[in-house]
């Protein structure tokens, strides 16, 4: 019998009070994400840590959760992003 562990995706969703942004982003391990944005490694995050997590979801390939992410980011929309927030 062969085990193996199916690996996760998410997309998500950051915010950032300072700057009063959102940003939209995808990855397969979301902690180490977090880690790096809020540690000022990411250049186009660096400027509004702290990050806050607002919103994930979670999928079962890279390739859904990148369209999902690339869904969002086509819309650009504030107000969709909130709604999306306010679901939870």
């Amino acid at each position: 019998m062969s085990f193996f562990c199916m690996e996760k995706f998410h997309v998500y969703i950051l915010y950032s009070g300072l700057l009063d942004r959102y940003y939209v982003g995808s990855t397969g391990n979301l902690s180490d994400r977090m880690k790096r944005h809020n540690g000022g490694r990411s250049k186009y995050t660096r400027a509004g840590v702290p990050w806050q997590l607002v919103h994930t979801e979670e999928f079962n390939s890279r390739s859904l959760a990148v369209q999902r992410e690339m869904e969002i980011k086509r819309i650009a929309s504030r107000k969709y992003i909130e709604s999306l927030i306010d679901k939870e």
